[in-house]
């Protein structure tokens, strides 16, 4: 397959071509700008590899007691599957590897394994993170009680249902393109490639698809994640600036001038008299009540001689 882009741009449609005397690029420089562009996603996705599969050791070593080591791992995973993909894509459509005798054409091929699935696999990133900041509002809202409701086994249903919604409806993208043997004149050779299916119910249900998984779906997570993270933000700072009050009420008083000092000295001790004075009139009932157990006592001693006195007259 050859492109011939050398040419100025001829009239298509009543489009006149550029007036200006402006030529398109060379091939050579289309080449060199695919070259630099496949290069950096490759290194960048390869690093993405490389992240994520230490992310996913370190967080199963940590174990799944933690909720938030089962959202983690399944972010990681995902990521790690998106990576894989755009890694694989890119390499197909890289000058070299494209143009090479492969038994199969690699920018047909990338298109149903590698970047139609890779969007497909990013929604459920989104919706993982979409998760986990409504998580950790809830645990702002109701630390204590969010351990009773985000539970090992509730975050593991919403994992994979997340998963399943979103990863799930990427079948669509075999509906529209399907796998086909082609005859290629220039190289005497049968490689597999792609079609494209365009009847009528085919068209009907991948719009359908794209309108709810590839419009919907992505906006209503992004808005989830940015009311969570607003919201965040707004609660730490009320909780900044009440901590910084407190701090400096604190410092008001403990460095006030030497009047608010005494006045305060003044207010404690007469506390301290007012504490005094409940004590020492607890003291004298006490006493009382002694002075009343003794009456009573030399009351029954002296009944207690008068009946033995009588006794014996």
């Amino acid at each position: 397959m050859t492109l011939n882009v050398t040419q100025p741009c001829q009239e298509v449609d009543n489009v006149s071509s550029l007036s200006t005397g402006e030529e398109f690029i060379t091939v050579a420089q289309l080449y060199y700008i695919l070259l630099s562009i496949c290069a950096l996603t490759q290194v960048f996705s390869i690093g993405g590899v490389v992240t994520n599969v230490i992310n996913i050791a370190v967080f199963v070593k940590l174990g799944f007691n933690e909720t938030s080591n089962m959202s983690l791992l399944t972010l990681a995973l995902s990521d790690l599957l998106s990576t894989i993909l755009t890694l694989w894509g890119t390499l197909c459509i890289t000058p070299g590897f494209s143009d090479a005798e492969l038994p199969f054409l690699p920018t047909e091929i990338a298109q149903m394994t590698g970047a139609g699935l890779s969007m497909f696999v990013l929604r459920c990133t989104a919706w993982v993170t979409a998760f986990i900041s409504f998580e950790r509002c809830l645990c702002i809202l109701i630390p204590l009680k969010v351990k009773k409701w985000i539970t090992p086994k509730t975050t593991t249903a919403v994992l994979v249902a997340i998963c399943i919604t979103t990863i799930g409806p990427s079948i669509a993208v075999y509906w529209r393109w399907n796998f086909m043997w082609k005859f290629l004149p220039g190289r005497n050779a049968t490689v597999l490639g792609a079609a494209v299916v365009d009847t009528p119910a085919v068209v009907l249900l991948d719009t359908v698809f794209n309108i709810i998984f590839g419009t919907i779906q992505p906006i209503v997570a992004f808005f989830t994640v940015l009311v969570c993270t607003v919201f965040l933000v707004v609660y730490l700072r009320r909780s900044s600036q009440w901590r910084k009050s407190m701090v400096s009420a604190g410092g008001e008083i403990a460095g006030g001038d030497n009047s608010s000092r005494f006045e305060l000295k003044r207010n404690i001790s007469r506390k301290e008299e007012k504490l005094n004075n409940h004590d020492d009139i607890a003291d004298m009932g006490l006493r009382s009540l002694d002075c009343i157990n003794t009456e009573k006592a030399t009351g029954h001693i002296q009944l207690a001689q008068g009946n033995e006195y009588l006794e014996a007259r």
